[in-house]
């Protein structure tokens, strides 16, 4: 393969599948260097064969012991991801029985995780290590410790900056209740560095759902106070408040509902999901971004219409769907779960199709939590993973 001219070695590295050339990456400092480089990148995007492939994981807490079998580290639903099958690595096979681990946000096919020693439940658990990982490489960064003390209810938000197609950085933001601030880190960077909310209060910021982040900010959803944007990049000690929609009458139900943003084509998407005496589900996009909260409703249907399609007359009422995620690529489509159920649900058409049914791994009578599963993308083309720092540990 030394003899072989640049020209006729990039066709054939165009050539191959994803996985494949993920591997080929690690073959030679030559390839690597080949593979990375802009023109490489954007020509096998270009290819048209190429396109991105997403599936859904669970933040569960998945414990490896001999009480939880090896099955736990599938992926939650695999729809479009091919032969990905495990989003989580471990540096060792004594760390993966010895550990539990949560998902705690993905962005550009990048997975920011967090786990901690423990044998079974109920044992004693540590402040767990924070990590970033390629799902696809099982490439992983260690993160270095927080400021605050860990505590269980913290938010966090985790986000990649994008050069030539590629991820060149990423930054993880730790909203900590005890006390109440932010803490954010940059790759490249050994240090956290604490900012404190100067122009409005913060309600309670549960760990889920993950913020959604548009152009960089990211976007909480607080039932009481609304939606509040953060920008750790550009304005690290301010939060903006988005008021939440009202609907047809201008009054805003608070009492049952879930949220959860999204975006398309630059602009913030809100879903909310009633479950009380008015179930129905509702979409709204937000006009005009940062010149107030114009809010446009784009969809507006009850539960017993949305499920006419997969459920007969008589059980549409006792399920209560919630919102999982927006469709990835399609701006008309949204996931829904409930306990065991799994459906899509297009807003164009009204039309709902049934996806799966399942019970949570390791216990039969255990149903999943829904605003705990990410849609985890993988790009079209191989993201780099930047490190924390060159001290830190990383292993593939």
């Amino acid at each position: 393969m030394d003899d072989l001219p640049e020209s006729l070695l990039t066709e054939v590295l165009l050539r191959l599948p994803l996985v494949a050339l993920y591997r080929f990456k690690v073959v030679c400092t030559k390839w690597l260097s080949l593979i990375s480089t802009p023109y490489f990148l954007s020509e096998y995007a270009s290819r048209g064969s190429i396109s991105p492939r997403w599936a859904f994981v669970s933040s569960e807490d998945y414990v490896f012991s001999e009480r939880y079998p090896a099955q736990v580290h599938e992926l939650l639903i695999d729809l479009h991801c091919g032969d990905l099958k495990c989003p989580i690595p471990y540096p060792s096979d004594e760390d993966l029985r010895r550990s539990s681990y949560r998902i705690l946000g993905v962005s550009n096919g990048l997975v920011l995780y967090e786990y901690w020693w423990t044998d079974y439940r109920g044992d004693d658990e540590h402040d767990p290590n924070w990590c970033v990982c390629d799902p696809v490489t099982k490439r992983c960064v260690v993160l270095p410790p927080g400021i605050s003390k860990h505590f269980w209810l913290d938010g966090c938000g985790f986000l990649t900056q994008m050069k030539d197609g590629v991820v060149a950085s990423y930054t993880v933001v730790k909203y900590a209740m005890i006390p109440r601030r932010f803490e954010v880190l940059l790759s490249g960077t050994e240090e956290w560095k604490a900012y404190t909310p100067l122009n409005e209060y913060i309600g309670e910021v549960s760990l889920f759902p993950a913020p959604t982040d548009l152009d960089g900010i990211l976007h909480w959803i607080d039932s009481f106070q609304g939606i509040f944007a953060y920008d750790p990049l550009r304005t690290p000690g301010a939060i903006r408040n988005i008021a939440l929609p009202a609907d047809g009458d201008g009054r805003i139900y608070r009492e049952c509902r879930i949220g959860m943003c999204g975006t398309h084509d630059g602009h913030l998407r809100y879903l909310e999901s009633y479950l009380g005496s008015r179930s129905r589900l509702s979409v709204w996009v937000l006009n005009d971004y940062g010149c107030g909260d114009s809010w446009l409703l784009l969809h507006s249907a009850s539960y017993t219409d949305i499920l006419k399609d997969v459920y007969p007359e008589t059980l549409r009422k006792q399920i209560k769907l919630r919102p999982v995620s927006f469709h990835p690529l399609d701006p008309d489509i949204v996931y829904l779960g409930c306990k065991c159920v799994f459906v899509s649900y297009n807003i164009r058409d009204g039309k709902c199709q049934f996806l799966k049914t399942f019970r949570a791994i390791g216990n039969r009578n255990r149903d999943y939590k829904w605003d705990r599963a990410f849609c985890l993308v993988i790009p079209p083309i191989p993201p780099s993973l930047p490190t924390a720092s060159p001290l830190r540990a990383s292993w593939e």
